[in-house]
């Protein structure tokens, strides 16, 4: 159990670091894992989720390079958030251990295409094993400008849940190009981010290496080439 004597020393920690004074406080909360606020201009409030008390040398470098830049009144510097977010992502369970619960509003089933069965095929076949995710469509959202393309999938790795774009269940779209999707989405989950030079790397090398493993890999991206832009822009018409 993480105790206010672990939120004392990673105060002590990170003032040492920032050379200043630093004050924590531990929290549950799923969306702001971290947020800073100058007091004055030797002291800091933060507030961090409780896991980051396992953070390594480099989240909290990258902590106190958040808690300085509040003192300056300055932007944080390129690097440090993506820093960690791919410790949030590497240590996903730790997360989901401590997180509250909270209620997700999920719809599986669309008018062509149930995610669920194509996420359970994919854990089946393409991974060998069920993996404890959950699978959704997502709410289309409004756009003044035609966009040029359409983020199709997502992973929250604090809910384990993956969001596909609504605007594949249409029956033009073969349901491998899907299932091809949710296998890149699966991979974030199995293949957490890695640290590159202060940077988060998404896309790491083993992740390329497993998603052009896939039997659908080739004939995927050649329909999204020629197929997908005629879908886009009749999606993009319709709004």
């Amino acid at each position: 159990m993480i105790t206010q004597e672990s939120a004392a020393t990673l105060a002590d920690k990170l003032s040492a670091e920032v050379g200043a004074t630093v004050g924590v406080t531990l929290t549950q909360n799923r969306r702001v894992l971290v947020s800073v606020r100058a007091l004055d201009k030797r002291s800091v409030a933060m507030r961090l989720h409780r896991v980051f008390t396992a953070a390594g040398p480099g989240e909290l470098g990258a902590l106190a390079r958040c808690a300085d830049a509040a003192l300056k009144r300055a932007r944080v510097e390129p690097g440090v958030n993506a820093l960690l977010r791919a410790f949030v992502s590497a240590n996903q369970e730790a997360f989901a251990a401590h997180a509250t619960p909270r209620a997700v509003s999920l719809v599986s089933r669309g008018a062509v295409y149930d995610l669920e069965d194509i996420l359970r095929r994919v854990c089946e076949v393409d991974v060998g094993y069920p993996l404890p995710l959950r699978i959704g469509w997502g709410t289309p959202r409004r756009y003044r400008r035609r966009p040029r393309s359409l983020r199709l999938g997502s992973y929250h790795p604090l809910q384990r849940l993956i969001r596909i774009h609504p605007i594949l269940d249409q029956p033009q779209v073969p349901e491998y190009f899907i299932r091809f999707v949710v296998f890149h989405e699966v991979l974030h989950y199995m293949i957490p981010p890695v640290d590159s030079g202060g940077r988060a790397l998404v896309h790491s090398r083993e992740f390329r290496v497993q998603e052009r493993a896939h039997p659908d890999y080739e004939r995927a991206l050649a329909w999204e080439r020629t197929e997908f832009p005629r879908l886009l822009a009749a999606f993009t018409r319709r709004r």
